[in-house]
């Protein structure tokens, strides 16, 4: 039986009335040795779990073919890393989709896909961009050496290498992402340098601080908007946030809107009210309780040390 309940204006009820005794039922109406499954995703659930994951060490993911020297950097690198594997490019592409490591370390010769292929198809997707790549190759050529970074590469170490100048290429280039991460862990854009990030990523972080300053004055700007800005899905733009800043793009909007109104603050002008209201609070207690879980201060106690300072 199917029956619903409606009221206007405040709701309605459907209700499933399904017969549970076995006797009611035919033998061809059961399925056997089959199974259907529907995953659904709560995107707020995943956010969850990913954001409660962010303060651990770097996670490195190894794309070589050779199963010895795959297993020689897992091991090696373990001691200091998150480590996965994969044994082709193929591979690396797709445990890149689902992994999102910070940072790949990849043979170029390899079956199916070589690593110079595969650093390009990372580079060219809008999900996998922000991840460095660090090849290793055989050949000291300088043709293939120009040719990976044409691809996208972010750095070069020739085989037969020495594991203490591999480990130095990924802990500097994993420092920089830090310093980086540092900046939008406090709400400040961080200044973006070509030496430090491709230009794609500029330009993908530079267009969203574009819609960050255009929109965060207004209470109802959410991460759902500007994931359309950006052209992306809310969960794909949810993980690349979080994969290239390790905060979740809800705590950086807040921050940076408290960071908005110490700048207001200081400038001496405006009440708190009209601060709130500035900088995107829907209501002043909302603003309030915001500052304070940042600051660990009231806006009010805050804007007191200001006025003494002055």
């Amino acid at each position: 039986d199917i029956k619903v309940e409606s009221i206007e204006g405040q709701g309605s009820t459907f209700s499933f009335v399904i017969p549970i005794s076995a006797s009611i039922y035919e033998s061809k109406d059961w399925v056997k040795d089959s199974r259907i499954i529907e995953t659904i995703e709560y995107p707020e659930a995943i956010e969850a779990i990913e954001v409660a994951s962010l303060d651990v060490q770097a996670k490195i993911m190894i794309v070589e073919d050779d199963t010895e020297l795959n297993a020689f950097m897992k091991e090696r690198l373990s001691e200091f890393y998150r480590v996965t594997a994969a044994f082709n490019g193929a591979e690396g592409i797709t445990l890149a989709k689902s992994q999102l490591p910070d940072l790949i370390v990849s043979d170029i010769m390899m079956p199916r896909v070589d690593g110079i292929t595969m650093c390009q198809k990372i580079k060219e997707d809008v999900l996998l961009s922000h991840i460095p790549v660090i090849l290793l190759t055989a050949k000291a050529d300088l043709d293939d050496q120009i040719s990976g970074y044409k691809h996208g590469a972010d750095a070069y170490v020739l085989k037969p290498f020495n594991f203490e100048l591999l480990k130095s290429q990924i802990d500097g280039i994993i420092n920089i992402r830090r310093k980086l991460q540092k900046s939008f862990q406090n709400g400040f854009m961080p200044n973006l340098q070509k030496s430090d990030l491709n230009q794609l990523e500029i330009n993908f972080i530079q267009k969203m601080d574009q819609v960050i300053q255009e929109k965060y004055t207004n209470s109802e700007f959410n991460i759902e908007d500007l994931a359309q800005k950006m052209n992306m899905s809310r969960s794909g733009f949810y993980r690349k946030f979080v994969s290239l800043t390790k905060i979740s793009p809800n705590d950086y909007l807040r921050k940076y809107r408290i960071n908005k109104s110490i700048d207001l603050m200081n400038q001496g002008i405006l009440n708190l009210g009209e601060i709130s209201d500035l900088c995107g609070f829907s209501t002043q207690g909302n603003y309030s309780v915001a500052f304070k879980k940042e600051k660990e201060v009231t806006p009010k106690q805050f804007q007191l040390t200001i006025s003494k300072k002055m």
